[in-house]
């Protein structure tokens, strides 16, 4: 009987265990679209100012000054 006491106790703990183990990957699952977010706004914000700053290029009164758009990517 003690065994199967033992063996119990055993499971229990192993059992309560692997439940703890569960919820922290879910929640720390549950974080990583938070970071992914922030990332994201900033490329957002990144790529707008480059689309921003490169239509802003003069490239008027072709031929010649389209140099200035093909440079800004150099």
């Amino acid at each position: 009987m003690l065994a199967k006491e033992k063996a119990l106790k055993f499971l229990k703990t192993k059992m309560f265990l692997s439940i703890k183990i569960i919820k922290i990957i879910l929640f720390l699952i549950s974080l990583y679209p938070i970071s992914s977010f922030a990332n994201n706004l900033q490329m957002e914000e990144q790529a707008y100012k480059w689309l921003k700053t490169y239509i802003e290029i003069d490239t008027t009164n072709p031929p010649g000054n389209e140099i200035k758009a093909v440079n800004f990517y150099k």
